[in-house]
């Protein structure tokens, strides 16, 4: 069984129950001692214990491009309206992270990606995660995807407008791109056939709060925009 342990100033660490003893910053810490979700320390520092979640072990993977954050992904999920009967395609997987997130609500998730030590990276974050529905190949979209029917196809790579997608996109299904400039949204927007149409296009921003001396207080965060998402949906 793992477990993420939160110090008390939110600093984490992913342990297994099975190595029960083992040092954090404020100490030793015994798990078999666990208790209603808290352990102390041989210091008596109290350490916060959950089990974790599949959001909770991404961060704990093997990192490698910029990934798609949580909020970026709900988004998706919400406008495209994924489900576990949906077969998601994949391109670009980077680090592996939205077809992890993906894997979460659809049947089954295809991720393809082109460059050899990005999808090592990918594949062994899948690995680490134990996930059953992910497959991914290493090979290059632009020259259209092995699959056909999807619901979902998600394009996270530099010239979007280079996948010949609408043939592997069911009728009514979404293509969602992830761009990093309003430039490529318009050079992709402009290059998309007449059975497809733009439905939206937006970023997706969060405001953090905490709680200070019993107060909500703004929390400072560098996370503001981190790219565009464009929707688009397949007429017929």
């Amino acid at each position: 069984m793992k477990y993420i342990l939160i110090s008390p100033k939110g600093k984490k660490y992913l342990k297994e129950k099975s190595k029960a003893k083992f040092m954090v910053e404020d100490g030793e810490i015994d798990l078999s001692k666990l208790k209603a979700g808290k352990i102390k320390t041989h210091k008596g520092v109290e350490y916060s214990v959950v089990k974790p979640e599949l959001k909770d072990l991404l961060k704990f993977g093997k990192r490698g491009p910029a990934v798609v954050l949580p909020k970026d992904f709900g988004a998706i999920v919400a406008y495209t309206g994924v489900d576990k009967n949906t077969l998601c395609l994949d391109a670009g997987s980077g680090s592996g992270w939205l077809a992890a997130q993906l894997s979460t609500v659809a049947k089954m998730v295809i991720s393809y990606e082109k460059r050899k030590d990005f999808y090592e990276i990918a594949k062994s974050n899948f690995e680490f995660l134990g996930l059953k529905n992910v497959e991914i190949k290493n090979k290059d979209v632009s020259k259209g995807f092995d699959e056909v029917e999807a619901g979902l196809i998600t394009l996270d790579l530099l010239d979007p407008e280079k996948v010949p997608f609408s043939k592997s996109l069911r009728a009514g299904g979404y293509c969602v791109a992830y761009l990093p400039h309003l430039e490529q949204v318009e050079q992709f927007c402009s290059s998309l056939k007449k059975s497809l149409i733009v439905e939206k296009i937006l970023d997706t921003r969060e405001r953090e709060f905490q709680l200070i001396g019993g107060k909500a207080q703004l929390k400072k965060s560098k996370i503001r925009k981190t790219a565009y998402l464009v929707f688009v949906r397949k007429l017929g």
